[in-house]
């Protein structure tokens, strides 16, 4: 189904442009250990958002900004062996 990618695969980081954090929405075809990481242009890592066990199928997780400014970042789920990446913009 919808549900269950063949991958796992980042669906949708809404609100975005953001303002002072949202919802990341990801789908997994099977349980995996999951990170979500907010990365900078330059490839640091600048932020956790997520860190543990999820059962597979879709999955919300609600983030904050904290102090981070304004500009663009990579939101990366790391899943096992895989990832998926999406841009999202602080405002």
């Amino acid at each position: 189904g919808d549900a269950t990618p063949p991958r796992p695969e980042l669906r949708a980081v809404d609100p975005n442009p953001a303002g002072d954090g949202g919802r990341i929405t990801f789908a997994l075809p099977a349980a995996a250990m999951v990170r979500i990481v907010l990365v900078d242009v330059a490839g640091r890592q600048v932020a956790k958002l997520h860190e543990g066990p999820c059962a597979s199928g879709l999955h919300t997780v609600a983030w904050t900004r904290g102090g981070l400014p304004r500009g663009v970042y990579l939101v990366r789920l790391e899943a096992g062996d895989a990832s998926s990446v999406r841009k999202l913009v602080l405002r």
